[in-house]
Order: C-alpha cells, then structure tokens, then sequence
C-alpha cells in the first residue's frame, strides 16, 4: 500500500509517544477509511457481526504482513510507527549497510518547500507528489531521497518537533552521515542522480553524479588493504630504473634488454582472467602493459596478494610498483612481466573512464568546466594536455638560452608595488599591514628593469606574473605571464631584427618547423617579419589619413567609420580604436606596426624624423598583439610632461591612464643611455606555438568563477546511550 502523508519525510522506529505514531499511521490511511466503511457494512448487511468482526481480523493481519513484507524489501509500510520494537529484530538481517545519512527535518523540509516552489514556477508539476516526472523533466527533491517517494517511515515526522530524519539513497540502503544536499548545489546522494540535472547531459556529469558511491566502496577496501597489514600509502622510497616511455623505444627483441626493470605509475584498466591478468601502467611518459600472474606474486602458495589485493581491493587509479622484465606477448604487443608487485598509493575517489577502440575514443572527457577546474584530473585522463604544457615549458626555456648566449641577466622585480607603472590598465590593489599602505599588484615589469639599466646593466630580462582588473575571454586573463627585457645601446629597429630571430627559434624548437597553422590558418614564422606603419595599416584598410589630425576631427572620422567611443577617449585611444577595428584581425601573418602616434606611447621616445609619431613597434599574429616594444625613452624631462598628460586623461575619467611614478623619473634624471626594451606575453605565445584556441588550455590553473558545492555538516561525537534501539544515529535538537 502507499501511503499519502505528503509533509511526512520520514518516520522513525526509535519509540516515543505513541499516540504520535497513532497520528501518523492514520494519517497515512485515512485514504482507506471510506472503503473500509463500505465494505464493513455490506459484510453487516448480508452476515451480521460475527463475519464483520473475523473480516476485521483478517485485514489487520493482512495490513502487518504487508508492514513486514514492505518494510523488509522498500523499508516503507502502513503500521511501521505502530511497530516500535518488530523493525530492529528484522531490518538488520535484510540490509547490513544500515549506516544512515542523517539530514535535519527542518532542512529537509525547506528542500521540500523549495523543490515545490521550483515546480510551480516551471509549470512542470501539477503538486509535489508527482513520483514519475515527465520524460526528460526534473524531478522533486522528495523523490530524489528515496524510493518511496518521500513516503519513508526512516525517522520522525517534520514539523512535531522531532530529531531529524533518516534519509535513504535509491537502492534502499542508508549512507554516512557527511553529506546534506542543497538544491542548488548541483552534486548528488551517493548513488542517486544529480540534483536539477535533465536528461540527456555530458558524460561528465554522469561519472561526477556516480562517484560518491564508488568513493564509499573505495574507503572501504582501504581499510581492507590494512587489515591485511599492507600500507596503502607506504612512506619508503620506491627506485624507478626504467619509464614506459624508454621501454617502448630502446626495447630490442634479439637482445632482450630490460630483463630487470622496476617501474611504477597508475593503473589505467584492467583486464582479469582467472590466474592471469593484464592491466596498463600509466607513469609520466607514457602508458605500457603489465602481465600478472598469481604463481609469480604468490611463490609460496598464499594467494592472497593476487585474490583479494589485485583482483578485489585495487582499482583503476591506484599507484603501484612493478619489478619483471619486457617481452612481446603472443600479440606482439610490448609488456611487462610483473614479478614483484608493491602497492604505492590507493585512491578512493573514482577517475572518469575514457574508451578508447580502433583509434576512436568513447566517453571522452571534454567538458570544459571541470577539465579547468579540476586540472590534475585532465592530466591524468587527457595525457595531450600534459604535451601542452611541456612545449610551453621548452618557449620558455629556449628564449631563457638565447638571452642568455647574448649575455643578457634574468632578474627579479617586486609583484606588490606603491605604483602601478609600465601600463596603461586597471590594477588590483591590496592593503600591507605591517606599512599601513596600499599597494598594487604590478601591471607590467618594465620601470624596474629600466632602473637597472640605469644602475649599470648591460641586459635584463624578467619571466614575471602581471596582473589587471580587466576583462576575461578566450585571449586575456587577469593574471599572466610576459617576458620583459631591456638593453642598453640598441634601438627599435635593432629590437625587431631580434624578435624575429627568437621567434623562428622558439618555433623551430617546440615544433621543428616554422611553418605553423592556428585556427585553421597557415603561417610562417620564417624570419623575416613584414613591417607596416600604423598610419600606412589605417589608410590602407579605410582609406582614412590620421597623419596631422586633432582630437575632434579624429572624432568625427570615429563617427562616419562607424567606430564605438566615448568621451573620456583621447586622441591616441580613438587612433588605438579605429586600428582595432578595421586593422587588426586582417594582420595573419606576423607583422610589425611600426611608428604609433605620441599619443599612444607616453613611455616611447620620439621619432628620430617625425616628432608626432614614436619608435614603436608591436607584432600581429592571427590577428592579435603579440609583442610590444620601444626605443625607450631616457628624457627625463619629456618623461614627466607625458605622466602629467596621462593625470589630465585620468582626471577626464579615463581609469587606465598611467600613474606618475616620480621615484622613476628621478632615476631618467640620473641618466639612462639609449635603450630598447620588450614585453611578449607568453601565454599568448604559448597559444600559437601548440595550436590550442583558448588562453585557459595554456594555463594550468586559469581563474574561474567560484564553484557551487555540496555542503559538508561535520560530526558531533553522541554518546552510545544517546543511540535509539533501532540502530539509527541521530544527532540533538535537529541539529546535525
């Protein structure tokens, strides 16, 4: 029978008054009660009241049988809160798993209360009873905590003032009391669906909403692995003389090399068969396959290592050590043979599972989100990803050795600073406590470095972490990595010969060609670079000349070319406008603009022939900036007039105007010779040197948005008495 007491979440054995659990009963078959009636009179009628009082007797007996039956199988019946003291004598020896998921009544209830509203808002459900939702539909939270529907006699009735309830997940069986659901929160009951998930979602979503399930299962073989007095996380070293990797590639069937080996990694799959199996190791190069036999890891007859360690208690995702040697199987696939076998780590959180057959992949593991967030995760599964980030590493290290052959010195700069100089951006800004001041995360490297070559360096170059509060896409990050150098006696002219240079090494390296396609696109990093001036790239993609222009005609030209401004803009911004729109994504292959106007460029020395214009170059690739540089301005005179023009830009409202950094143009008023300096940002770099269409692919952390979680309601140790006879643990005052 199901019964319809909607409100009541749960019911709970434990005793206590019993005309509450007489309240309760009734309101569960008050249903029944006119059909009752009937049928009682029509017995009276035809036989009088010795039958009505015999077919009374038989329909309670036949309302306990159905109690125990339901009880035992759904743990759901009609008289369970009239049968204090019958559920523990039976529930224990139908489901031993009886560890309950302790969920307060209250919260239960609002989840109830909130899952209604959400109904009634969606016009996706009539009441909240409703138990079979439409085909592709949500479902209420009450059906999602058990499968009776919420009719579940697990604890006390909501809103009697009762301890909280006991909630079961969909198999019938309870679960540790260390997670509450919230109804937003996106995750899921150890083996039920993910709450507000529709049909038809990625397979991610699918792994994440199975794996508190499998988590359990997994906690639970650790404490096997201990019994059986292995350490599943052994504090020893562990020697590694051989990588899958280098197996792979030196192995040599005449000279069966790799006799002794001992390797180590992750197991990736298994396949089990019998006294024999075979499973694939996963270490940092690269995957390679183990043969296992019971006879060789069980020499004196104890077959407990194979058995019960490997075939029951490991799983995929666990790191273990191998000792054997390499042969080709009957397949001719390459393997190990495992004489020795040593558990390293056990994990107890499930990885997703990629299929792969026939060179296709199944069940990939792709959905964005959780690959950023969860980045070890989509090393493990993904090992392209790791390939990524090596390349990455090697730009780097191949620039670091061409500065270095050149005599140039890495150095370092402060991160916090009192000015946000070097940039035109909107910067961060924190409080030190010890000085009582504000400061500000750097924007760009470049008026430290400058200093030092005011201090006597020949050549400095920093890898540093800029930062700015602006905004996010596939391209800009608030926080990332440019190389800044600067060396004395050189010019813009002599600093593009040089960036094209590095440019076709660095592509050389990572990729052994300069030819390269990005986004679909070919290009050549072939040195050397196209050079266009920006008034050159203006007039030839609009026709327009910007050459001798005021603000307010460059304005009106703004208008007839359709270009977004406003009025904080102020000549180089509207310059900087039109260029964005109309020039830079038809600038594929690398290309040097050259000659900004002054407006642009307040830290750029003054053309040598044109003094509107300045020494400047950036490079274009794929239609985005790549590198920026200049012949650096060392007039520490014009310096200041060009920070007071950028104090009259902020005063206007323009909130990434330049700051006056007076400390930097006493250094100029020291004297700092002729100088070039470049910024390249390396994540950008990184982009096009691998291929890879979003700045979060180079980054191994990129920033996010803050993640919606399952709320974790720690334990408070009850004494044994405190304990009801049921079995059920419940916690004080509703209050978990």
């Amino acid at each position: 029978m199901n019964c319809d007491h909607n409100l009541f979440l749960a019911l709970n054995f434990d005793g206590g008054p019993f005309m509450d659990r007489l309240m309760l009963t009734v309101s569960g078959t008050t249903m029944w009660l006119p059909l009752y009636a009937l049928i009682l009179w029509l017995v009276w009628r035809r036989d009088g009241w010795r039958n009505v009082i015999l077919f009374t007797a038989l329909m309670i007996a036949a309302l306990v049988l159905s109690d125990m039956i339901s009880g035992i199988f759904k743990h759901n019946g009609v008289l369970g809160g009239l049968l204090p003291d019958f559920e523990p004598r039976w529930r224990p020896m139908f489901t031993p798993a009886l560890e309950g998921l302790e969920i307060s009544s209250r919260l239960a209830a609002q989840a109830a209360l909130a899952d209604a509203r959400l109904a009634r808002r969606r016009g996706r459900y009539a009441r909240l009873g409703r138990t079979r939702p439409r085909r592709g539909r949500e479902r209420p939270l009450r059906d999602r905590l058990g499968p009776c529907g919420g009719h579940c006699h697990a604890g006390r009735a909501v809103g009697l003032g009762h301890p909280p309830a006991v909630v079961h997940g969909t198999d019938g069986a309870l679960h540790p009391p260390d997670l509450l659901l919230t109804h937003l929160s996106g995750q899921a009951l150890p083996d039920g669906p993910r709450v507000g998930v529709a049909r038809g979602r990625k397979n991610t979503e699918i792994w994440q909403s199975n794996s508190a399930n499998r988590n359990s299962l997994r906690r639970q073989s650790l404490k096997a692995l201990r019994n059986l007095g292995i350490e599943p996380y052994p504090a020893a070293r562990y020697e590694v003389t051989a990588t899958a990797r280098e197996i792979a590639e030196n192995y040599d069937d005449a000279k069966k090399n790799f006799q002794d080996v001992r390797i180590a990694g992750r197991i990736m799959s298994r396949r089990i068969m019998g006294s024999a199996s075979f499973f694939e190791l996963q270490d940092h190069t690269g995957r390679i396959q183990i043969y296992i036999r019971r006879d060789d890891i069980c020499p004196e007859g104890d077959p407990t290592l194979y058995n019960t360690v490997f075939k029951k208690l490991l799983d995929i995702g666990d790191f273990v050590g191998v000792e054997g040697f390499a042969f080709r199987t009957n397949t001719g696939e390459l393997s190990v043979h495992c004489r020795r076998f040593t558990v390293l780590s056990k994990s107890i959180r499930p990885l997703p599972v990629v299929k792969e057959k026939d060179g296709r992949t199944f069940d990939a593991f792709t959905d964005p989100e959780v690959r950023y967030r969860q980045r070890y995760l989509d090393l493990i599964v993904n090992p392209q990803v790791k390939e990524t980030f090596v390349r990455r590493a090697r730009i780097m290290a191949t620039m670091r050795e061409y500065f270095n052959e050149k005599g140039y010195v890495e150095v370092e700069t402060p991160i916090l600073q009192p000015i946000p100089g070097g940039a035109s951006a909107r910067p961060f800004i924190t409080h030190h406590n010890s000085l009582d001041i504000d400061l500000y995360l750097r924007i760009a490297t470049e008026l430290y470095l400058k200093k030092l070559i005011v201090g006597g360096f020949d050549g400095v170059y920093e890898f540093g972490k800029n930062f700015r509060n602006e905004g996010m896409d596939r391209t800009h990050n608030p926080e990332f990595t440019c190389m800044e150098i600067y060396v004395a006696y050189k010019d813009y002219l002599w600093m593009m010969e040089f960036t094209e240079q590095m440019l076709e090494r660095v592509a050389l390296a990572v990729n052994g060609t300069t030819e390269l396609t990005i986004d679909g696109r070919e290009v050549s990093f072939k040195a050397p670079f196209r050079r266009l001036t920006m008034t050159d790239a203006i007039r030839e993609k609009t026709g327009y000349d910007i050459t001798g222009q005021s603000e307010e005609e460059l304005r009106e030209a703004c208008k007839r070319l359709n270009v977004e401004i406003d009025e904080t803009m102020g000549k180089g911004k509207l310059i900087d406008a039109i260029f964005g729109q109309y020039c830079e994504e038809e600038l594929v292959q690398p290309t040097f603009i050259t000659d900004y106007p002054i407006e642009m460029s307040p830290l750029c020395k003054r053309h040598r022939s044109n003094p509107d214009l300045t020494e400047r170059f950036e490079l274009f690739v794929n239609g985005k900036e790549l590198c920026n540089a200049y012949s650096e301005l060392n007039d520490p005179i014009d310096q200041l007039e060009r920070f007071q023009e950028q104090l009259r830009l902020s005063e206007k409202g323009d909130d990434e105007a330049m700051f006056i950094d007076m400390d930097f143009v006493r250094a100029l008023e020291y004297g700092m010779p002729t100088c070039s300096g470049m910024g390249i940002g390396i994540d950008r770099l990184t982009m096009f040197m691998t291929g890879q269409p979003s700045i979060q692919d180079v980054l191994f952390f990129p920033q996010m948005r803050p993640e919606k979680k399952v709320v974790r309601i720690p334990r408070r140790p009850t004494p044994p008495s405190a304990f009801p006879r049921s079995g059920f643990r419940h916690t004080e005052n509703g209050v978990p």
